[in-house]
C-alpha cells in the first residue's frame, strides 16, 4: 500500500496543480508553492535547534524526552513536506504542524511501542564530608603507620 501511494503521489499532486491553477491562476499557483517553501525552510530552522534544546533540558531533569523528540520528528518531516513543491505535501506538512495531529500520531504509534530507558554515568558529584587528597606517586611511601593504614603521606621534607 505505501508503495502504491509513492507511485500516485506525482499524479495527485499534478491535478492538485490543475485544481489550484484553475482556481487562482498560474501565478498565484506559482507564489503558493514558493510560499510553502518558505514556511517550510523557516520551520526548519526554527524547530530544529528549539527541540534539541528541550530534549537536552528533559536529560538532565531526568525526564523522557520521547515525546519531545518524536513531536520534532513530525515538525521536521513536516517543514520537508513543505519545501516540497506540490500541495498534496503541503497539505500533509500542515496537518504534520498541527500540536492535535501529532498527539493522536503520538498516541497511534505509542500503542505499537516499547520504551526502555537507561541511565548512563554516576549520579554527579562527590559525596559530602568526603576528603580528597590528589597526589602524584612520588608523594607518598609505602611504610607501616601508626593508624596501621601502611601509607604515609610524604610532606616534602627531607
Amino acid at each position: 500500500m505505501p508503495f502504491l501511494l509513492l507511485m500516485l503521489l506525482p499524479l495527485l499532486e499534478i491535478a492538485g496543480f490543475v485544481i489550484v491553477g484553475g482556481a487562482v491562476g498560474v501565478l498565484g499557483t506559482i507564489g503558493l508553492v514558493i510560499l510553502s517553501a518558505i514556511v517550510g525552510i523557516l520551520t526548519l530552522r526554527s524547530q530544529g535547534l528549539q527541540v534539541l534544546t528541550r530534549v537536552r533540558t528533559e536529560v538532565e531533569a531526568g525526564e523522557d524526552p520521547s515525546s519531545t523528540l518524536l513531536h520534532g520528528f513530525f515538525i521536521t518531516i513536516s517543514g520537508i513536506l513543505l519545501i516540497i513543491p506540490g500541495f498534496v505535501t503541503d497539505i500533509t506538512g500542515l496537518l504534520l504542524f498541527l500540536p492535535p495531529v501529532r498527539n493522536f500520531l503520538w498516541r497511534s504509534a505509542g500503542r505499537n511501542m516499547v520504551v526502555r530507558r537507561y541511565q548512563y554515568g554516576s549520579s554527579g558529584g562527590r559525596r559530602s564530608g568526603e576528603t580528597i587528597i590528589d597526589l602524584e606517586a612520588d608523594n607518598y611511601r609505602s611504610e607501616p603507620s601508626s593508624n596501621g593504614s601502611g601509607k604515609q603521606l610524604d610532606d616534602g621534607r627531607d
